[in-house]
């Protein structure tokens, strides 16, 4: 369900149709009656996928 895979990625539902829209977004499955369906694997590789992972950088000494 739409609602549910977005309160799984932390967004609102309409995002992600958008998303949909635009070709962008975790991949999704379509059955013959239209039902769009995520399944759980493909949200947490694209969460995953969306993973930053920050660079540690040395705070700059101060003179004394």
């Amino acid at each position: 369900m739409t609602r549910d895979a977005a309160a799984f990625l932390g967004v609102p539902a309409d995002r992600l149709m958008k998303w949909r829209q635009r070709g962008q977004g975790p991949d999704y499955l379509v059955y013959e009656d239209g039902a769009i369906r995520y399944e759980f694997s493909a949200l947490i590789v694209y969460k995953a996928s969306r993973r930053v992972r920050p660079t540690r950088q040395p705070r700059p000494r101060r003179r004394s």
